[in-house]
């Protein structure tokens, strides 16, 4: 299996980089597709767009900070971005991307999470155009724009190591393609959008459902099913499409099996199925005012209501695409993750949104302020949580301090790992030890990693030995058990400091921020985080001295 798991691998990274290779002549014809849409355009259009893209790139770029998204796996993301061979369970499109940049950017989770900001500003003319096309309203095309470009919950996300980023990227340029195709009928485009929505595909699972299932929704909402019935070519180019899919398929398939082996992922039954509508309402990131501004939401629910026609097609298309966005994750989903992953469903009750505010634009003009004042306050919470401090952000602040403390001579660097848990550790097996290596290993810095089971077993004072006390010697995920009293200093990181003498190189008393992802944390006030030289503890009375 293992084996299989490999090949599967290394065949879905070959087809990921020709696609990666074809999406630079791809997406250039995607950006001139919209210049001409918008170049046909009166009344400003294109000054309002431009606009939203110039103060969203400042917003992304000068205002807002990177902020790791999910609680440590950019680590991970970040390694298997450098070692691209290693593959992962999302699939290599993202990756691929990285690991490319990485060849000219300094080896840093910061330099994806960059990546990151610059993909998401580069999406925002495509998602403008996509409006436009979709709604056929360019009021309403422009204020989704905007709104893209200022709420919140998409400034964090393109801000993170959020690898759903450059799949956004490359399915709204595929999007943009694929109408481009069923307004003239011309192949090169039809070629293009299918290039990229392949390549969508490749960088998260979930999309070989979503990717057919939007496209589908989207040629419905646009009125052109005729033409895509009657184009033999599109039929076979679809089918050569989902054999370039089969190797990230089947990667996903065995990641799938191996994450249910390790307990990671729960297993599909029917009751998942039945208890789907109340997840749809509990854990929708859409329905909560704390993460997505309620007034875009009810403004979703009006422009489904609108009492005219319009665009009543395109309009019903948006609301299934959220729907179907967000029911795909409910397979595994905590509340760690619902900033993330229901960002395209986000996407597309925004693009909805902005059609029911230009709807009451135009008609209740007395009311414009009150609308502004409404949409701006109502995010104002949400940046409030999703810019909350937490712990995983202190460690990254400290972090970067303690390694500058390092020597630029060959030394050991201990730090807590996955095997220090020990093999009975419950639920806090499931704890995210994932720790930048690349920041201090060869060719960056000159530090052998270890773990404190490593050291344990086979300490080693040939080099000057350090110790990193981070974050994670306080966290052990707790499954619902209840808030441990404390600082909740783990067992292998209390065995350090037990059995070995550690002075302090850097240490800081740091509030504790508790638990606001994720349950990993103890009750104590404040941590204490610190980088020590390890030496031999001396023996105590009566002890004899140590081997």
């Amino acid at each position: 299996m293992a084996a299989l798991g490999s090949v599967m691998s290394n065949a879905a990274c070959a087809v990921v980089v020709l696609l990666l290779g074809a999406s630079l002549l791809w997406l250039p014809r995607a950006y001139l597709r919209a210049w001409r849409l918008w170049s046909a355009e009166r009344d400003g259009f294109r000054w309002v767009v431009g606009g939203a893209v110039v103060g969203g790139a400042a917003l992304r770029l000068l205002v807002a900070p990177l902020w790791i998204a999910t609680v440590y796996i950019g680590y991970l993301l970040t390694e298997q971005a450098l070692d691209l061979a290693g593959g992962s369970h999302y699939g290599v499109g993202s990756q691929a991307l990285y690991h490319a940049l990485f060849a000219f950017l300094p080896h840093d989770h910061r330099s994806l999470m960059w990546v990151n900001s610059v993909v998401g500003v580069l999406t925002l003319p495509l998602t403008a155009t996509v409006a436009l096309r979709w709604l056929g309203d360019r009021r309403a095309a422009s204020i989704a724009a905007v709104l893209v470009a200022v709420v919140p919950l998409f400034i964090r996300n393109d801000n993170s190591d959020a690898n759903n980023v450059p799949c956004l990227w490359w399915l709204l340029g595929g999007l943009v393609l694929w109408e481009e195709y069923l307004a003239e009928g011309r192949r090169l485009p039809m070629i293009g959008a299918l290039g990229l929505l392949a390549l969508a595909t490749a960088a998260r699972p979930e999309m070989l459902l979503l990717a057919p299932l939007l496209v589908a929704l989207a040629t419905a909402g646009l009125e052109s099913r005729g033409r895509v019935a009657r184009d033999r070519a599109l039929w076979g180019a679809l089918a050569a499409a989902a054999v370039l899919l089969v190797p990230h398929a089947l990667h996903v398939a065995l990641a799938v099996d191996t994450l249910g082996e390790r307990g990671s992922l729960p297993g599909l039954s029917l009751s998942r199925f039945v208890d789907l509508p109340a997840a749809m309402v509990t854990m929708n990131a859409v329905l909560r005012p704390a993460l997505y501004p309620v007034a875009l939401t009810a403004l979703a629910a009006l422009a489904l209501a609108r009492p005219d026609a319009g665009s009543r097609r395109a309009r019903l298309a948006l609301a299934l695409m959220a729907a179907v966005a967000c029911a795909a994750y409910q397979v595994d989903l905590c509340r760690a993750n619902l900033a993330r992953v229901h960002v395209p469903a986000a996407l597309f009750a925004t693009i909805l949104a902005a059609d029911g505010l230009a709807w009451v634009w135009a008609r209740f003009r007395s009311t414009r302020v009150l609308l502004c004042a409404a949409v701006a306050g109502a995010a104002i919470p949400t940046a409030l949580v999703l810019w909350r401090p937490t712990n995983e952000q202190t460690e990254e602040r400290f972090l970067r301090r303690a390694l500058g403390e390092l020597p630029t001579s060959r030394h050991t660097l201990i730090r807590q790992g996955r095997v220090d848990r020990g093999g009975d550790a419950g639920s806090a097996a499931s704890t995210h030890d994932h720790f930048p290596d690349y920041l201090v290993r060869p060719p960056v810095g000159r530090a052998t990693m270890a773990t404190v089971r490593d050291w344990v077993d086979h300490p080693d004072y040939g080099a000057p030995a350090f110790f990193y006390q981070g974050m994670r010697c306080y966290a052990a995920f707790q499954a619902g058990a209840g808030r441990p009293r404390g600082d909740n200093l783990q067992p292998a990181c209390a065995r350090m400091r037990r059995d070995f003498r550690l002075d302090p190189v850097l240490e800081e008393e740091v509030v504790n921020h508790g638990n606001v992802w994720l349950d990993y944390y103890g009750d104590a006030p404040t941590l204490r985080l610190g980088l020590y030289r390890v030496l031999p503890r001396p023996p105590g009375p009566g002890e004899g001295r140590p081997p």
